[in-house]
């Protein structure tokens, strides 16, 4: 049995998108998790279909409100998108986010064919503290 109780059903999209049932849902999804999302966790608990799962998330990614992790499995994740790293384990996939602030400027003497940094992407592979015992 679906259940999106917790998920906003007032959701505005920042983006000004006409706002549906499935994309209040899914975003109100990722409002309140705690933890990167996979296409298979968020069409457990919505009412929408698979497919406009994928539309929404296609949508939310293509707008930059969502941002996409992929993991050491090949499995991909989705969540908010904000400024952070991660650090992945490699047998289990805990995630913890790691908080950066980018400065956006390459450090110097580090390119000659680049003068801006726009964006970057970092992710740190281990094993949590559970796993390495």
């Amino acid at each position: 049995m679906k259940d999106a109780n917790h998920a906003h059903t007032k959701v505005v999209l920042p983006t000004g998108r006409r706002n549906t049932k499935a994309r209040s849902e899914i975003f109100g999804l990722f409002e309140h998790a705690t933890s990167p999302l996979a296409i298979k966790d968020i069409t457990k608990v919505v009412s929408a279909n698979e497919a406009s799962v994928y539309r929404t998330i296609r949508m939310l990614e293509s707008d930059g409100l969502v941002s996409s992790i992929r993991y050491p499995d090949g499995t991909v994740r989705y969540e908010l998108s904000e400024h952070h790293h991660h650090i992945i384990c490699v047998d289990c996939g805990l995630t913890e986010h790691m908080p950066c602030e980018p400065t956006g400027a390459i450090p110097r003497g580090k390119s000659s064919q680049f003068s801006q940094m726009l964006g970057h992407e970092v992710t740190y592979y281990g094993r949590c503290v559970e796993c390495a015992r």
